[in-house]
């Protein structure tokens, strides 16, 4: 009787290359980044990155770089094979972004491959291509000194991972973005992009990171950055640049850390970011931040996930400690450099009456002004409110301020302001009980349903710019940009294409108000970008009128005149949800009668 089989056995070697592959080359751009840190390892100092299909039909990577000889070619194609390690002690401290030998087998074994160099002081290069993984013989070939690597029909052998990938123009934004990232993080090397043989990038070497983001960003968002900067006592050092909170972003994909100079995905470090920078910026909101960590090679370690993305810190609690105060540091030199008080003492009680920051809804002339903020307010144009509803001669009957409009059991009646709070929030009373709004989010709801109305009814009111305005978009934001074109022509905005990367915003909706239309612009891309990211495309229309909302409704810290205070609480109440903001935060607090009792011990 025959010994059974047994259950155990090797693997084929082409199936052991794919499923490395996997873990390594999970979409196109993944084979950009290997490819990209291969390059800058070489000493680069000009990488070209082509990109036709989304990336699965080419990605061609052109680099200056030191190259390699003829011999050298089939190595670089088998796996674990690298020119970064030697020993097993090398693996402590790493400083190159490649080390692994995976990148070129592992793309090779998923596309077909053509790789192209010659060393510098060679007199010919060579070349050697690849398919599916199995390399054929290298041969001399005519190439400048570097190396050029094509990637064609990424995935033409494993079907099922291109049932995974985002749509074409999600792939392409990925790319774009990351291409972004290398460039601001390398800001003396030249990079090149173009993506159906469109260019999304042309940034030729800078001195500084402010002055390549404004390459890549545009100089209207670089000009505003604030300076992070910190050094601790163990050579570990933190610098960067962060924006305010008009520049913060509703999502975290506008934060790129890195650590010696390796983009890196950390929640630890994000949320040490986070915390830091929520003494200047809103909840909900997160800043845009470009950190740079550098922490000596031993103390840290790169050689955790397959495609690079994480590190391990030998003393993490002392890296997030770094990273909060270099932020932290940042937000007060800004509320300084503005006139403002420290954040503890904004939370503190007020010390005189002028600066208790109340103004009493009696009229202009018994107005209380904060001195604590040297910054000049000056008197709001507010979108939404037309003259005539808060200039009603004196003696004049005026309309009923309030109606009932009951929400969850809840109604409002009566409604009429008392006094303004810090400039921030309208003090009101129903005639039963105390109630407080915030008239930011107020103003918002009320504009938010305007907008929707009017592009609901295609009548929606247009103005044209007094001046053309220019805009810079990221290469990402340009790809957004072809896909929601349509709906801001809808909405009201005329964006014309003015260069590869520059637009000109001609007209702009009423509604919007015209102040800082750029940043808006901005915003809106934004939201268009939470499309490609997974976010249902049925709801953009709702996001991108709640960002025009958002613009143009009064900030907080201006001061509002009794009559416009009544005028913002009764449109308030002409809204279908006078409780809640766009985004859903609370619009009013109220102060019942019994619970102002309870807490005076009356009761």
């Amino acid at each position: 009787m025959p010994a059974p089989m047994g259950k155990i056995a090797l693997l084929d070697g082409a199936v052991v290359n794919q499923i490395a592959a996997g873990e390594v080359i999970e979409r196109p751009a993944s084979v950009v980044k290997e490819l990209l840190e291969n390059a800058l390892d070489a000493g680069a100092r000009r990488v070209r990155v082509e990109v036709e299909g989304a990336g699965l039909t080419l990605i061609r990577v052109l680099d200056d770089g030191e190259g390699m000889p003829e011999e050298d070619l089939p190595l670089a194609l088998e796996r674990h094979a690298t020119s970064k390690v030697r020993r097993l002690s090398d693996l402590e401290s790493i400083s190159t972004l490649g080390f692994r030998g995976e990148a070129l087998p592992s793309i090779a074994a998923v596309s077909r491959l053509r790789l192209l160099s010659r060393s510098r002081g060679a007199a010919v290069g060579a070349e050697i291509e690849a398919r599916g993984g199995r390399p054929g013989a290298a041969r001399p070939s005519a190439h400048p000194a570097g190396t050029l690597v094509e990637v064609r029909d990424l995935f033409f052998n494993t079907p099922a991972r291109r049932k995974f990938l985002r749509s074409p123009a999600g792939e392409a934004r990925a790319i774009t973005a990351l291409i972004s990232q290398f460039a601001v993080a390398y800001p003396a090397v030249h990079f090149v992009h173009l993506h159906d043989g469109r260019t999304l990038l042309e940034a030729p070497p800078v001195r500084s990171l402010r002055e390549r983001l404004s390459q890549v960003m545009g100089p209207g968002m670089a000009e505003r950055l604030l300076d992070i900067e910190e050094v601790a006592a163990d050579g570990a050092a933190v610098r960067g640049l962060i924006s305010d909170a008009e520049g913060a972003r509703g999502n975290r994909t506008g934060q790129w850390l890195y650590v010696n100079l390796r983009l890196v995905h950390d929640r630890a470090l994000g949320h040490a970011l986070q915390e830091a920078s929520s003494e200047f910026i809103p909840k909900g909101r997160h800043a845009t931040a470009f950190v740079f960590l550098s922490v000596p090679a031993a103390q840290v370690d790169v050689n955790v996930h397959p495609a690079k993305w994480e590190v391990r810190f030998a003393r993490p609690d002392a890296v997030r400690a770094l990273v909060f105060r270099a932020v932290r540091e940042a937000a007060r030199s800004r509320l300084a450099f503005r006139g403002a008080p420290a954040p503890e003492a904004m939370h503190g009680p007020p010390s005189e009456p002028a600066g208790s920051g109340w103004t009493p809804a009696a009229g202009a002339g018994a107005a209380l002004t904060r001195e604590r903020h040297a910054c000049v307010i000056r008197e709001p144009l507010v979108t939404g409110f037309p003259p005539a509803a808060y200039e009603t001669p004196r003696g004049e009957e005026r309309e009923p301020v309030a109606r009932p409009l009951p929400l969850g059991g809840e109604g409002l009646e009566d409604l009429r302001p008392l006094a303004q709070y810090r400039e921030s929030f309208i003090i009101a009373t129903d005639g039963r009980d105390l109630l407080i709004v915030d008239q930011h989010v107020a103003h918002e709801r009320i504009l938010y349903e305007r907008i929707l109305r009017e592009w609901e009814e295609g009548k929606v009111e247009r103005q044209p710019m007094l001046l053309p305005l220019p805009v810079t978009l990221s290469p990402e934001e340009s790809v957004t940009l072809d896909a929601v074109r349509p709906l801001l022509e809808e909405a009201g905005f005329r964006i014309d294409p003015f260069g590869e990367r520059e637009v000109i915003l001609r007209e702009a909706p009423v509604m919007a108000g015209m102040e800082n239309t750029e940043t808006l612009v901005h915003s809106l891309l934004e939201e268009g970008e939470e499309v490609r990211r997974g976010r249902p495309a049925a709801g953009l229309r709702d996001r991108l009128a709640a960002r025009c909302a958002c613009h143009a409704a009064i900030k907080i810290h201006t001061p509002l005149s009794r009559d416009k205070m009544e005028f913002l609480l009764h449109e308030l109440l002409r809204t279908r949800t006078p409780f809640l903001c766009p985004h859903g935060r609370p619009i009013v607090l109220r102060l019942t009668d019994r619970a102002l009792e309870r807490t005076f011990g009356r009761c």
